[in-house]
């Protein structure tokens, strides 16, 4: 029960991730509360707050990810498929597919980062490709697939343009933006979609982010943010280490150690992540290994990662 607590007031505090204040995000707390205690309570008000969501749909403007229709979308395939609800998400996604779709075709979003921007809507995308719903309409997946294409192309013309023209010192909110770009593209890899880009894509971030992190330890703590830079050092070794690249692993183990970071397993890489990303103040290390330490053992880490880089 004490564990219950500590989840519950991690993840409903000011200072938590911000996902997990959305709507969907407080039914995906009590689905997680329910799993850990096995109390229906939970249960009871995750569903609660899932019968509001076809009004929370029609009364939703934006499409974003942090607030908007694909982090309503993506939230609701993530709690089908960690087998927490019965839905068809073919049959209650549809709308929210279309109206996704369409702004991926004719209406471009003129930013990257995962609350706002390309990133977001390509991980909704990426999750409803992977859905598991019974005889799963081909034509809807072709346009899952279609999305994933354009999107990762758009990621790697914003990176070129908003990214790599940054040299030498760099400002923590692109620093945030690359960190997240390294992490969702390493999530895409798997699904083989648009694969030479997303590598490319991926190759050049961390070619670029080895060179950022090198000029931060010359000009040591005082003149760079090495919280920043241990968060896309983390990011840059995750993907590393999706694209099976044994030097630049290594190379960013040595960078997190020269930065006065330890590199160690996945729940360390994850609290990571957050101080580089989610939370404003840095001093909650307890309370944010206790919430990832608790969602590792749920077997969520797709989830992990999405909540602490947002």
């Amino acid at each position: 029960m004490e564990q219950t607590i500590g989840i519950d007031n991690q993840l409903t505090s000011q200072q938590s991730v911000r996902f997990l204040e959305s709507h969907i995000g407080r039914s995906i707390h009590h689905f997680l509360k329910a799993f850990h205690s096995g109390g229906e309570q939970d249960t009871r008000k995750a569903f609660a707050i899932l019968d509001d969501l076809p009004d929370l749909v029609l009364n939703t403007d934006n499409l974003n990810f942090l607030n908007g229709l694909a982090g309503i979308g993506w939230g609701l395939e993530w709690i089908v498929q960690n087998s927490f609800a019965p839905f068809n998400t073919d049959e209650i996604l549809e709308d929210i597919d279309d109206e996704l779709y369409k702004a991926v075709i004719y209406a471009p979003n003129e930013n990257l980062d995962i609350q706002q921007g390309s990133l977001g809507t390509a991980l909704y995308f990426q999750l409803r490709n992977s859905n598991i719903n019974p005889k799963s309409n081909r034509y809807r997946q072709l346009c899952f697939q279609e999305c994933l294409v354009l999107l990762t192309d758009d990621v790697r013309y914003k990176v070129d343009q908003q990214i790599m023209p940054n040299t030498g010192l760099t400002d923590s909110d692109v620093i945030r933006v690359a960190g997240q770009t390294l992490i969702v593209l390493s999530f895409l890899l798997p699904a083989r979609i648009n694969v030479h880009t997303i590598e490319k894509t991926l190759y050049r971030l961390i070619e670029w982010s080895e060179s950022i992190i090198e000029t931060g330890l010359r000009a040591g703590p005082e003149n760079a943010d090495h919280q920043s830079l241990h968060f896309l050092c983390s990011c840059a070794h995750t993907a590393a280490i999706s694209l099976g690249y044994k030097r630049w692993t290594a190379s960013f183990a040595s960078l997190n150690s020269s930065l006065g970071f330890r590199q160690e397993h996945d729940l360390t890489r994850y609290t990571n992540l957050v101080y580089g990303g989610a939370l404003p103040d840095y001093n909650h290390q307890p309370r944010v290994v206790e919430m990832v330490s608790s969602l590792t053992k749920a077997g969520r880490n797709t989830l992990n990662h999405i909540l602490l880089i947002c």
